[in-house]
């Protein structure tokens, strides 16, 4: 039998262009710090245009290749999976619920199927993976949840207890399609549920796709019960006295829906917290940040921190967000970055803020991302818009041509708005230096657009610029 050492040099025979994953986790010996890496690993890979581009399917049929074994005398085909350490398992598993909405669900499948067979139906972190990635694919055929073979009945929070008895009765009198299956309503093999994103697409429920989701639609509000309320002000005192360690109840933010992320924050009041008190708030939530999802980070933010942000910004929120800039740059363009962007009483020292955080925390690709939400503004761009474009130009972010012409047709929209703005100026200025490169002629046709309503100084140095790229 192959040693552990020859399993691992096996593996990396199948692993194709995910073998280089595997290098980076093993350079760091923090287990706290291998999700982080592996997400930026194929965040890098899969963006750029030199990366190796991996494939889901690629890394799934890997670890799903038999290798031989022997336990308790007896030669067994166990995959490789499996032959992994606990470590390098589980964050293999955590990578694939990070990212389990951008993975083809029938590819996916065949992976969980097999380690869902498998599982002990423990309470290990690896167990709970399991049951998370099975409930995802909608997995209810599955052993190791229970005794006899068979998914356990699903168990109801305190919170959606009623809310389930008001819409069972709703579903009372509902209709089943023939093309859907009724098998799907026995709640004996309903895996237990995590946060399910998708969204129902008709009036009425698709008895199909009917998750935890549908109970905390806010179709039927409901109360805090009394336990969630006493943790929150738990959560609270405990941030008043700035502790340190995470508290246990901070749990409710990552077991939760952003709804109820939201209910949450109304009843924490971070409005009435001190700003050390909110700034102790944001630590813990970073330190826990690779396992609370998207949405869920983002409603956290715009709670916490938005009215915080004033004209006399302290030096430990600054460095607060600076730390969120490197570890949560997407949660925070949305959660912060977007809701300043778009108010119409942005002050110019929030988009100095911004500009600092961009400049300092993040990468190139994060960069990006801000240009995008940029790009999509409809309304009439203000001296803020301009500043930020200014700093990610000034970046030399590696914009993708589409990025570009989206860019350079919002400028122009708000060109004769800026016809005489020297900053205005200096940013097309800018852009044409920089990315003149690159630039066709759709793009050398918009800028002579926004040529002919600017009438700065600086237009004759623009034009002369652009002349300089049909030659």
């Amino acid at each position: 039998m192959r040693s552990g050492h020859e399993r691992i040099l096996l593996m990396d025979y199948y692993l194709g262009n995910w073998r280089s994953l595997v290098d980076e986790i093993e350079k760091d010996s923090r287990d706290e710090k291998h999700l982080k890496t592996a997400i930026q690993w194929y965040e890098n890979e899969a963006s750029s245009r030199y990366g190796c581009q991996p494939q889901w399917n690629e890394l799934l049929t890997c670890l799903l290749h038999k290798e031989p074994v022997i336990k308790n005398g007896v030669l067994e085909f166990d995959p490789v999976f499996h032959l992994l350490n606990p470590g390098l398992q589980s964050t293999f598993l955590q990578l694939l619920l990070h990212f389990r909405h951008v993975i083809p669900r029938s590819e996916l499948l065949p992976f969980v199927r097999d380690i869902a067979q498998r599982c002990e139906g423990g309470e290990t972190w690896l167990d709970v993976y399991v049951r998370m990635l099975a409930a995802h694919c909608q997995l209810s055929d599955f052993k190791g949840l229970s005794e006899g073979g068979q998914v356990e009945p699903y168990k109801f929070t305190p919170q959606n207890e009623e809310r389930a008895a008001i819409l069972c009765q709703q579903l009372a009198h509902v209709t089943v399609p023939p093309s859907q299956s009724t098998d799907k309503l026995d709640s004996k093999e309903l895996p237990e549920a995590i946060e399910i994103t998708e969204k129902m697409e008709t009036e009425e429920p698709n008895v199909e796709e009917m998750t935890d989701s549908a109970l905390e639609s806010k179709e039927f509000p409901e109360p805090l019960n009394t336990d969630t309320k006493t943790s929150l002000m738990k959560l609270r005192e405990c941030w008043q006295m700035e502790c340190i360690d995470l508290p246990e109840e901070f749990s409710l933010f990552y077991t939760s829906t952003p709804d109820q992320v939201t209910d949450y924050c109304q009843i924490l009041d971070f409005g009435t917290l001190t700003e050390n008190a909110v700034v102790c708030a944001g630590q813990h939530l970073l330190t826990v940040s690779e396992n609370m999802s998207h949405n869920n980070i983002v409603q956290f933010l715009q709670s916490a921190l938005l009215k915080k942000l004033s004209e006399n910004i302290s030096r430990p929120l600054l460095g607060l967000l600076k730390k969120m800039g490197e570890e949560i740059p997407k949660p925070l363009v949305d959660g912060i970055f977007v809701p300043l962007v778009m108010s119409t009483d942005q002050c110019s020292s929030t988009t100095e803020i911004i500009c600092k955080i961009m400049k300092e925390s993040m990468q190139a690709k994060d960069l990006i991302y801000m240009v995008r939400k940029l790009n999509s503004i409809q309304q009439e761009l203000t001296e803020s818009h301009v500043s930020l474009y200014q700093t990610l130009v000034e970046l030399k972010i590696p914009m993708e041509d589409e990025d570009l012409t989206t860019m350079l047709e919002t400028l122009k929209r708000s060109s004769t708005n800026f016809s005489k703005n020297l900053k205005f100026g200096k940013l097309i200025l800018a852009t044409v230096n920089i990315y003149g490169d690159q630039m066709d002629k759709n793009h050398i046709s918009i800028l002579h657009q926004i040529l002919q309503n600017h009438s700065s100084f600086l237009k004759k140095s623009i034009k002369s610029a652009v002349q300089k790229l049909t030659v």
